[in-house]
């Protein structure tokens, strides 16, 4: 349950919720330009949103619980196919080790297939538990001081370790809204020119790109609209994925494991 005030000194919203809201609604409170304000235990912001939280808490009809769990089970289904169908490129154009292939497997989240029959593979994200904060001319910080009390405030705060970790994803799910920058390229040396084994790279500079020979050129293909919007699709069902670890993770060690530090960037 959520309790709505209005701040009328500031013109803003307070929201203070029974416990800890789930990823979802801080998402959604995050993209709504709302902060936590940890001394008083609530989230503000200027922008009515209870009509969101409300439907973001509202409970599921069974018969919807029951859609989503056949289409999950449909989708588990559709990937073990897609892996099984690169792994078996993988052996014929690449690796025959099985070690090797046991290992793209168990790095696998999960597997797009083109319309063009190609397969693009998106890594299975690794949790991120050592943290560093330089200081001096080159670091994120003028002093020591400001670097150590910073770490030492961080060290503990389960939202920056969640936020770290799940900046990367954020960050190419964002970039996908872009589907003029991406490109795909064959995926490894020694493959084929037409193999279906493809890598999907994000190129900031369309300059950078005609830059190249034209025998470099020829490598990069643009991604359609439908194959980036599916790739976006599945980095946010991998993310999603990614929260479970990360809420598990915290419920079992806290930040009890994590390795802060700070250094001196002078390079």
């Amino acid at each position: 349950m959520c309790t709505v005030a209005k701040n009328d000194k500031y013109n803003s919203y307070e929201l203070k919720f029974d416990g800890k809201p789930s990823q979802e609604i801080r998402d959604l409170l995050k993209a709504n330009g709302y902060r936590w304000n940890k001394a008083k235990g609530i989230w503000y912001g200027y922008a009515d949103i209870s009509a969101k939280l409300n439907a973001e808490q509202t409970e599921q009809p069974p018969e919807q619980k029951a859609d989503e769990k056949a289409e999950q089970r449909a989708d588990r289904e559709e990937q073990a196919k897609l892996l099984a169908e690169y792994l078996e490129l993988i052996r014929a154009q690449v690796w025959k080790d099985e070690k090797m292939l046991d290992f793209i497997r168990k790095d696998t989240a999960r597997i797009v297939k083109t319309e063009n029959g190609d397969y693009l593979v998106i890594e299975k994200p690794r949790i991120e538990t050592r943290f560093c904060f330089g200081y001096g001319c080159q670091g994120a910080f003028d002093t020591q001081k400001e670097a150590e009390e910073t770490r030492a405030a961080i060290s503990k705060d389960e939202e920056y370790f969640k936020d770290k970790n799940r900046a990367d994803l954020l960050e190419t799910i964002e970039s996908l809204n872009s589907p003029e920058d991406w490109y795909l390229r064959v995926k490894y040396r020694g493959c084929p020119e037409d193999s279906k084994i493809k890598q999907f790279e994000h190129i900031l500079s369309f300059h950078w790109l005609y830059n190249m020979s034209e025998t470099q050129r020829q490598i990069y293909k643009p991604m359609s609209e439908a194959d980036v919007a599916t790739l976006k699709r599945a980095h946010e069902i991998v993310l999603a994925e990614f929260d479970k670890r990360l809420n598990a993770y915290l419920k079992r060690y806290g930040t009890s494991k994590l390795k802060t530090w700070t250094y001196w960037a002078d390079a």
